[in-house]
């Protein structure tokens, strides 16, 4: 009996230590929960560098909007009130952020303004009938700013600094790169990082600060080659001296029929017929194309070359921000009145937020062609298949993959010596 005590006593011992562990593991998990939603401030913002633009996100903690605001404050927040919330905070927010890109200022275009749940780097978007939960609930705000050439430097300074704002986490994204350290930051003065991404603080004594390129971050990307078109065969007839050589056989063949001699020698007769054909060798010459059976006969992998780097180029068209310079770079490989429709189809499916309309980069394209007919009385090919766009897209500070795939009837023909894509049936598509 006492040996049985005794294990019994061992046994409440384990149980209990077993539960002081499990006790202590959830401390440590709560705490830390608590210390990653204290570690932010009342705001955050990210400077994302494109090839194009360069875009500014701030987001503030939805208590501190409404305190600056002068809104009353409470533990939830209506959903009629978020259009109504949203355009005030845009226009109070409007002169916050001054920039200056390799020393000319310039200023930011407020674009747009939205409610995310969340904490920056977590964040989910919010319905417009969503009922808010004021602690778990941030104001984004977001400003463009063009880039006519990739900066050597961008100085960022904000003037937001109100209630208990005083400072402001900045994290500086280039390209696809995500949030990091490794920037070049110092208040006028470069540090010793490399310059691709990194970080800054903003403060009220301190409000400006500089990230600098150094030429690590090239941005933009060139246009893929598109195989050539085989070139046509040109045949060059020329009429004049044809018309002279058959006027000279008739003339000489006409007079040795009646009999008469050709006067000088033969040699020097002929020599002298030879050398005005050579004259008029240029004279009314007329060339003439052969075409080429080549381009007729393409086989799918053929049309995958061709297919690959003008779907490419097309995506690339829009890492341009500008409307017009998007259709000049479109009309490369989109011909006709295929490019607004092409123009309107893609910018809805890159589009990620419709509230600021933050676009996805298309990094890669892939192309599968399941057959290839010819077009009835004309050059070129319809190729039926599809393609798969990937891509990503920093948002409030964590990146959004996006896939779509598309099956599709594509018509490519040459168009001045160059070839275009100049029908397209999509005939299903699929997003991720």
């Amino acid at each position: 009996m006492q040996n049985l005590m005794k294990a019994m006593h061992r046994m409440g011992s384990l149980r209990a230590c077993q539960a002081s562990v499990v006790v202590w593991l959830i401390s440590m998990i709560l705490a830390g929960s608590l210390a990653a939603q204290q570690a932010w401030t009342p705001a955050h913002a990210y400077l994302y560098i494109e090839p194009y633009q360069a875009r500014f996100e701030c987001l503030v903690s939805l208590d501190e909007m409404l305190q600056l605001l002068k809104e009353p404050s409470s533990s939830m927040f209506p959903a009629t009130s978020q259009e109504k919330f949203r355009a005030a905070s845009r226009d109070h927010a409007a002169e916050w952020l001054g920039m200056k890109i390799d020393g000319k200022r310039i200023t930011p275009k407020l674009v747009g303004t939205s409610l995310v749940k969340g904490v920056p780097g977590r964040t989910d978007k919010i319905g417009p009938e969503d009922l808010l939960v004021v602690a778990d609930t941030m104001m984004g705000i977001v400003w463009e700013i063009p880039l006519e050439e990739v900066p050597a430097k961008i100085e960022v300074e904000w003037r937001g600094f109100e209630g208990t704002l005083s400072s402001l986490p900045v994290s500086i994204v280039v390209g696809t790169q995500g949030p990091g350290p490794g920037g070049a930051m110092e208040a006028g003065k470069p540090d010793a990082r490399a310059s691709k991404g990194g970080e800054l603080t903003l403060t009220k004594d301190f409000p400006a600060r500089a990230w600098e390129n150094r030429g690590n971050a090239s941005l933009r990307r060139g246009a893929d080659v598109v195989p050539e078109i085989p070139s046509p065969e040109i045949i060059t007839i020329p009429v004049a001296s044809v018309i002279w050589l058959i006027v000279a056989w008739f003339v000489f063949r006409k007079g040795r029929h009646r009999g008469r001699k050709i006067p000088g020698k033969v040699f020097t007769t002929w020599m002298s017929v030879v050398l005005g054909a050579a004259v008029l060798w240029r004279v009314g010459a007329v060339q003439y194309e052969v075409p080429v059976a080549p381009i007729r006969a393409i086989d799918a992998k053929h049309a995958e070359r061709i297919l690959t780097p003008l779907l490419r180029n097309t995506y690339r068209a829009f890492d341009q921000r500008d409307e017009s310079a998007i259709y000049d770079v479109l009309a490369k490989s989109i011909d006709g009145d295929l490019l607004q429709k092409v123009y309107l189809q893609t910018i809805a499916a890159l589009t990620l937020d419709a509230q600021d309309g933050t676009r996805v980069s298309v990094t890669d394209v892939g192309v599968d062609i399941d057959g290839i007919a010819s077009i009835k009385g004309a050059q070129g090919f319809i190729a039926h298949g599809g393609w798969t766009a990937m891509g990503s897209v920093g948002h409030w500070g964590h990146n959004h993959p996006r896939v779509n795939g598309y099956k599709a009837r594509i018509t490519v023909q040459p168009v001045k010596g160059v070839w275009k894509i100049t029908g397209l049936e999509i005939i299903e598509e699929r997003r991720a």
